[in-house]
């Protein structure tokens, strides 16, 4: 099943058009020659015939005229010549006019419904269709879209910028006096609503080995934004999971809640009371796991 476009009826009944006038204007001209018109009772009821047609073809199409209906319209003149020095010459023009108007909507029509074994089902249609445009009409075929815009990580992508990665790490705060037995990570947590939060974060293992991971997150709430989400990873993952404390250090009062806690990584809920307008607020967190045991290259107190 296929359906029929309204470019496609607008077509056919221009080409109804050009054939029923022309045959119009041949017969009135003839006999203003004196000459024995081409058209008589039967002609006149297949040209009412016609007519009807191409007027319910056009009767809810409103669309502007393409290069097909342009040539057919303009073909009106040449069928007229034809009609008035060789009656025989109009009927083969008039035909010919009208395939050559709605052969690439017939061609694809046809190859839309051979069947498709593998790839996509629109390729023999739109193959028919460009290949009877450029051999009839001489249609200008556009390029396509992976040639005019190369792909980004083609050869022709653009270069990163440079400078984006030193102003994502200025904002954030990186302790640079850590221990040599320290281990330092730049985690982005990441808010509910808003950009990101900014976290440092420290983490130290003693001779016992308890480990604690010290550090601290900015939040920037939006007007009207209440709770902001913030997520610790601990990687490597702890030995068991930490006891946290939170403290706050700027911003209006806000609940702060440990809402999950594993060896791997935590995630704080921090709502304020207020949410008026925006607002940065920092908070400082410390987890802290206690050590199985002495390890064998720590001495003895």
């Amino acid at each position: 099943m296929f359906s029929i476009s309204a470019e496609f009826r607008r077509e056919v009944a221009v080409g109804l058009y050009s054939v029923v006038g022309a045959a119009g204007a041949v017969a009135a001209l003839r006999l203003a020659f004196g000459l024995e018109p081409t058209i008589r009772g039967t002609s006149l009821a297949w040209g009412g015939v016609l007519l009807g047609l191409a007027v319910c073809l056009t009767a809810r199409t409103l669309l502007p005229a393409t290069r097909r209906t342009d040539v057919l319209t303009f073909s009106l003149p040449v069928v007229m010549a034809l009609g008035i020095l060789s009656p025989a010459g109009f009927l083969a023009f008039a035909p010919a006019a009208i395939l050559l108007g709605v052969a690439p909507r017939l061609t694809a029509l046809y190859a839309s419904v051979l069947p498709v074994r593998a790839g996509d089902p629109d390729r023999h249609t739109k193959a028919a269709e460009t290949v009877v445009d450029v051999v009839v009409w001489g249609a200008e075929q556009e390029t396509p879209e992976s040639l005019i815009n190369p792909p980004a990580d083609g050869p022709d992508a653009s270069p990163v910028d440079a400078g984006l990665e030193a102003r994502l790490l200025a904002n954030c705060r990186v302790d640079p006096e850590t221990p040599a037995r320290d281990e330092s990570f730049d985690f982005g947590g990441a808010s509910t609503e808003q950009a990101p939060p900014c976290q440092w974060m420290k983490r130290t293992r003693d001779c016992t080995g308890s480990e604690s991971v010290r550090g601290g997150v900015t939040i920037d709430f939006g007007p009207g934004q209440k709770l902001a989400v913030v997520h610790l990873p601990f990687s490597p993952a702890l030995e068991a999971a930490p006891q946290i404390e939170c403290e706050q250090l700027t911003g209006d009062s806000a609940r702060i809640r440990v809402a999950l806690c594993r060896a791997f990584g935590a995630r704080l809920e921090v709502r304020r009371s207020s949410a008026e307008s925006a607002e940065e607020m920092q908070i400082e967190f410390d987890a802290h796991v206690e050590g199985q045991g002495v390890p064998r290259h720590c001495d003895a107190a």
